[in-house]
C-alpha cells in the first residue's frame, strides 16, 4: 500500500487544524521528523493519516505507508517544510523516564540512597546504554525481596554522568550483603534527588489497581533492572509522586490547616468546623491526589468530578496529621454513596464487597443505587483504613439500629 495520492495540500491543512484542536495521541508523536508548519510542528505520518478523513471518510493506518522518506517526500511534494528534530539544543532535550531495581536481599537499597547524594547503579540491559542522557529522570524500585507490600518506589533521580564500566564499587561495600562490588560492571551514576521510605513510597500492590500504571512493564516482567518508560507512564507517575505523601502535606499545610486559625475562635461548634475543614480538604490536594488515582466514583462509576467527594475512610477527627493526608485513606464517591458510608450505613469486607446496614429497606436501596453486588478493589493500607471503618463506624452504626 501507499499513501493515497488523492490526498491534496488543503487536506493536510485540515489536518493539521484538526490536530490543533485535539491534539497528537500517544504513541503517534514523532521521534525523527516534523513537518513545520505556521511556526508548529506536527508529526508527519500522523498528519497523513488524520487527512485521509477528509478524502476518504476515515483515518488511513500508519500500518498501510512508511514514514521517514516515503512520507516527507510526499508532503515536501505538496509544498511543506520538513524538518529534522535536533536532540542537543537544550530547550527541545526529550528527558526520558527510567524505573532502576534493586533487590534488597542482596543490598541495602534504603540506606544508600538516604545516606548518599550520589549513588551509582549497574545498567543490566545493555541495549539501553545509546538511550541514556544526561538529566533523564530515574524512580528507583525497591523489589519486595520475599516481603509482601514492600516493594515499590522509594526515591527520585537524575542521571549526571553517561554509562561507564566501573572496576569496582568499594564505596558502596558496607552496603552489599554479597561481593558483587568488587566485579567490574556497567553502571550510571545518579543525583539523588528526593527519597520516600516505609508509608510515603509509591507501593507496588497500589500500582497494580492504577487505572494506567497497571500496564508497567516491571509489574509483568519484575527480573530486569533497568526500564523505560512510555510517556504516558512517565506522566503518571511523575503525577503520583508529586502527590504521595509528602508533597500532599505540604499543600495541605499550607492551603488549608493554616487557614484554620481565622475559624478555631469561633463560635461555631466543632462539628461544624470539622466539616469546613473536610469541604476544603475535599477541594484540595488530597482529592486532586485521589483523581490522579481514581477518576470516577467507586461504586457508581459517576466521573463528572463537579459531583465527586473526597471522602476520607477513616473520619478526620479520629485520624492522626499523617492519616488526615494518607491517599490510602481516601476513597471517592458521589453524593449519595459519600453519604452512606460517611455516617455508616455501608462498608467494605476485608475483599472488597459491599457492606449494607440492616436497618435500609430495599426501596431506599434501590433509591439510593446501592446493592449486595458492588464491589471495590483496595490495597494492603486501605484495607486497614477499611478494616477500621468496618468495626468502628459501620459495626456501631447497624447495632445501634438495630437495638433502636
Amino acid at each position: 500500500m501507499a499513501i493515497p495520492k488523492s490526498i491534496n495540500k488543503e487536506h493536510i491543512i485540515q489536518a493539521i487544524q484538526k490536530i490543533d484542536r485535539e491534539g497528537v495521541p500517544d504513541r503517534r508523536e514523532s521521534t525523527r521528523f516534523n513537518l513545520s508548519y505556521e511556526n508548529k510542528n506536527y508529526p508527519p505520518k500522523y498528519v497523513i493519516s488524520i487527512a485521509n478523513i477528509f478524502v476518504n471518510g476515515k483515518e488511513y493506518a500508519p500500518s498501510l505507508f512508511s514514514g521517514g522518506d516515503e512520507t516527507n517526500r510526499f508532503l515536501e511534494g505538496l509544498g511543506f517544510r520538513i524538518i529534522e528534530n535536533k536532540l542537543v539544543e537544550d530547550s527541545e532535550i526529550y528527558i526520558n523516564t527510567w524505573i532502576f531495581q534493586g533487590n534488597p536481599r542482596v543490598f541495602d537499597i534504603d540506606n544508600y540512597v538516604k545516606n548518599h547524594k550520589f549513588i551509582w547503579w549497574s545498567l543490566k540491559q545493555k541495549h539501553f546504554i545509546d538511550k541514556i542522557q544526561l538529566n533523564d529522570e530515574v524512580y528507583l524500585w525497591r523489589s519486595d525481596g520475599g516481603k509482601r507490600g514492600t516493594g515499590g518506589v522509594i526515591a527520585k533521580c537524575k542521571i549526571v554522568s553517561l554509562p561507564l564500566q566501573r572496576e569496582d564499587d568499594s564505596g558502596a561495600k558496607d552496603y552489599w550483603y554479597t561481593d558483587d562490588w568488587a566485579y567490574s560492571y556497567l553502571a550510571i551514576k545518579l543525583e539523588v534527588l528526593e527519597v520516600k521510605l516505609e508509608d510515603e513510597f509509591i507501593n507496588r500492590l497500589s500500582l497494580l489497581e492504577h487505572p494506567v500504571l497497571k500496564e508497567l512493564l516491571i509489574l509483568r516482567l519484575r527480573q530486569q533492572t533497568n526500564y523505560l518508560l512510555s510517556k504516558k507512564h512517565a506522566i503518571e507517575l511523575q503525577r503520583l509522586w508529586k502527590f504521595k505523601n509528602g508533597s500532599i502535606r505540604n499543600e495541605l499545610t499550607a492551603n488549608v490547616v493554616s487557614d484554620m486559625g481565622s475559624f478555631l475562635n469561633s463560635e461555631m461548634t466543632e462539628t461544624e468546623k470539622e466539616q469546613v475543614i473536610k469541604s476544603r480538604i475535599g477541594h484540595s490536594a488530597f482529592k486532586k491526589a485521589l483523581l490522579s488515582i481514581d477518576k470516577k466514583c467507586r461504586l457508581c462509576s459517576v466521573s463528572d468530578e463537579r459531583f465527586l467527594i473526597a471522602s476520607h475512610i477513616k473520619p478526620w477527627s479520629e485520624s492522626s496529621n499523617q492519616e488526615r493526608l494518607d491517599v490510602n485513606n481516601g476513597l471517592l464517591l458521589c453524593p449519595n454513596h459519600d453519604s452512606l458510608f460517611d455516617k455508616g450505613y455501608i462498608s467494605f469486607d476485608e475483599y472488597g464487597i459491599i457492606l449494607i446496614s440492616a436497618s435500609l429497606g430495599e426501596t431506599t436501596k434501590v433509591f439510593l443505587n446501592i446493592n449486595e453486588t458492588m464491589k471495590i478493589t483496595m490495597n494492603e493500607s486501605q484495607q486497614k483504613y477499611i478494616h477500621w471503618h468496618r468495626e468502628n463506624l459501620f459495626s456501631s452504626k447497624s447495632c445501634l439500629e438495630e437495638e433502636v
